[in-house]
């Protein structure tokens, strides 16, 4: 044996000193691995030299786990404390996650409130239920008809069928001409007084005209008697939009939680109200089927004044709701499928052509309904909207004839919102896959003989700051970046997209893509870690047989990994379902190729072995940074979702008109303009 190869095999067991046998076991192993020639070894001797010369042992080891430890910490509960104060609302996660915190907004109520405002907000410290806290209100002011019209919608949903005691009377002193009041008791009398008669799909298919039955005669008779005492009540209007208006602008709406508590305020209506007002249509319509069996003239003349008062002040009265919009169309549905046929039986020409044309396009309208054509705002609401705006997609009912038309620049924000939201839940998955592959590696040493788990950490102090800076800089930053690129930067990643569009006839979602793509961020950074590790090694223990065996073969592999996050991104905003199956397989080549030289690292040779231990040593701290680095990028993730909400308009409740979302109003107003027309009225003031 040379001198400098006894030199370099007596400066590497320097360690072993304390433990003879275990020297002279080092010696023997590395006798055999070491280089005859002795090329790198004057450079770990003096290595070696300059690491054993210093005065304390290095200590960046715990540092670099104890900041691991504190950032995933810190940033999980962050995490989970989301989903923990998150509201099932929406059933969507991201919707839930984001908007859905409540905790967050706690106490957010403003605390300089009046107490007649936190009497409007129902936030006083008076306990009881909502009737009685609107009942307060109301109280506060008792001759405000908005206040009395939400007390006494509150008292019908708690109370059933039954309004507040002297409710007519109530309301013809504080507010005589509007005949909101008195249709709503009489919907309230007609709820359960008649039920239609089940068709057949062949008699539904034909319009047979409806037949009813009725089930309670004094609830039928009162519900008629107190419609006709809305025939001299000019207006219509249930003074819920503007309370709401009223109760939103007490209300911050500068964070998701906060919009999300107006939501829910804008929610909180009572939808008895709606389905009292379609009763009272079924009773007008069973009316008109009686009054044609009976030919009853002046009954049927009388009928038609009382209907068509009702059909022209609900569809005057305040835009508002998608709700009421939708009983608007099933009221003059049910009002004129019965009123056609009795008019025309009975002989009354002019309206009976009038009402022939309205039910025409009534059919129209249910045949609209019933189509699965999609609208262009609808297919581009699937295609580009958010989560939030996909929620309400119904809006954009295929019963309009002229939709509002949606624009990609209107939906964007909401859209990125959605995905910086994944992003972010995206990097808690990539953070566990890099843990656990840091844990597999950090326990595949402790398989090793000590010997051998020795030697390897003797060898890694031969790497110098400048391989850890390769290590990290290639094998970490580099796939982050480069994943990041693709799915920020180009198409490939899916932005342009709803989270939940897929590709026709196949199972893959856009929001499946981008969870595909961070495990392949993942993939990417666990096998450049190692080839690039292999290198610097390569370099610095080539003395002790390092050497890089089937280079190639690592590269392709690695060519795979990157090729397949924008191979599946190509395929999926193509979209291409073929291209999806190639995605996937370039994936599973590294996959199942990863897998194999594991399984094979743990049946190797001694002198194999040292080389696995000291390439999975050097991995551990490796991962350890790219785990850092996922949950250090939570936050940018959370902000830049911040950011897009910011910029979103569309999807944020309407405070000019109270609707829930700007889109929801301009589908609502288009609703109410198409019915109009369908009816044959002029353009109303609140249409325009």
């Amino acid at each position: 044996m040379s001198d400098l190869k006894t030199r370099l095999i007596e400066t590497a067991v320097r360690p072993f000193h304390d433990n003879a046998e275990m020297e002279m076991a080092a010696k023997n192993l590395l006798g055999d691995l070491a280089s005859p020639d002795g090329e790198g070894a004057e450079e770990a001797i003096a290595r070696w030299e300059a690491v054993d010369g210093r005065k304390r042992r290095a200590v960046w080891r715990w540092v670099l786990f104890s900041v691991l430890v504190i950032v995933s910490a810190v940033i999980w509960m962050d995490g989970v404390k989301a989903v923990m104060n998150s509201q099932k609302f929406f059933g969507s996660p991201v919707i839930d996650i984001f908007y859905g915190d409540l905790g967050a907004s706690s106490g957010r109520i403003p605390r300089n409130l009046t107490d007649g405002q936190r009497l409007l907000l129902y936030v006083d410290s008076t306990e009881g239920s909502k009737s009685e806290k609107t009942k307060a209100l109301w109280d506060s002011d008792p001759t405000n008809p908005a206040y009395f019209a939400e007390y006494a919608a509150c008292y019908l949903l708690e109370h059933g069928e039954t309004l507040p005691p002297d409710f007519l009377e109530t309301a013809r002193r504080i507010d005589p001409q509007n005949a909101w009041f008195t249709y709503l008791a009489a919907g309230v009398k007609a709820k359960d007084a008649v039920k239609m008669r089940k068709q057949t799909a062949a008699e539904k298919a034909a319009n047979k005209t409806p037949e009813w039955d009725v089930l309670d005669e004094p609830k039928f008779a009162d519900a008629l008697a107190i419609l006709r005492q809305a025939r001299d009540q000019p207006k219509c209007g249930s003074y819920e939009m503007e309370l709401l208006r009223q109760q939103l602008q007490l209300l911050p709406g500068r964070t998701p939680p906060e919009l999300m508590r107006q939501i829910i305020y804008i929610f909180d209506r009572s939808n008895s109200l709606e389905i009292s007002i379609l009763a009272l249509a079924e009773v007008i319509a069973a009316q008109a089927r009686l009054n044609e069996e009976t030919n009853d003239l002046p009954g049927l003349r009388e009928l038609l004044v009382d209907a068509d008062g009702f059909l022209q002040k609900r569809t005057s009265s305040e835009v508002g709701s998608l709700l009421r919009e939708f009983m608007n169309q099933g009221s003059t549905s049910r009002i004129v499928s019965n009123l056609s046929p009795a008019a025309e039986k009975l002989g009354f020409t002019e309206e009976s052509a009038r009402l022939r044309e309205i039910f025409g396009r009534v059919l129209e309208l249910k045949a609209r309904k019933a189509s699965k054509k999609r609208s262009p705002s609808r297919d581009l609401l699937y295609e580009k909207g958010s989560e939030l705006a996909g929620w309400f997609g119904t809006s954009a009912s295929p019963s309009l004839k002229n939709p509002p038309v949606l624009t990609d620049d209107e939906l964007r924000p909401g859209r990125l919102v959605d995905h910086e939201v994944l992003s972010r839940f995206c990097c808690y998955i990539s953070w566990s896959v890099l843990m656990v592959a840091m844990g597999l590696v950090a326990a595949f040493r402790y398989r090793i003989p000590v010997l051998i788990r020795r030697l390897a950490g003797r060898m890694e102090s031969l790497m110098r700051p400048s391989d850890w800076a390769w290590i990290l800089a290639g094998g970490v930053l580099l796939p982050f970046f480069y994943v990041m690129a693709v799915i920020r930067l180009t198409p490939w990643g899916g932005r342009e997209l709803s989270l939940g569009y897929s590709i026709p006839s196949f199972y893959s979602y856009s929001e499946q893509l981008e969870f595909s793509q961070f495990a392949g961020l993942a993939a990417l950074i666990i096998l450049l870690s190692v080839s690039i590790t292999r290198w610097r090694l390569a370099k610095r223990a080539a003395v002790f047989g390092f050497r890089q065996k089937r280079e190639w073969l690592g590269w392709t592999m690695i060519v795979c990994a990157l090729a397949f996050v924008p191979i599946l991104g190509w395929a999926v905003t193509r979209p291409s379902e073929p291209g999806v199956y190639v995605a996937f397989f370039v994936a599973a080549v590294p996959i199942f190729w990863l897998l194999a030289t594991s399984v094979r690292s743990l049946y190797s040779k001694p002198e194999d072995l040292l080389h696995y231990c000291l390439i999975a040593r050097t991995l551990v701290p490796t991962y350890a940074v790219a785990a850092i680095l996922m949950m250090a990028t939570v936050p940018y993730f959370k902000a830049a979702a911040y950011h897009w909400f910011e910029q979103d308009q569309l999807m944020k409740p309407d405070l000019a008109h109270s609707s829930l979302t700007k889109f929801e109003y301009q589908v609502a107003l288009q609703m109410r303009k198409e019915l109009r027309e369908i009816l044959g009225y002029e353009t109303s003031p609140h249409e325009k």
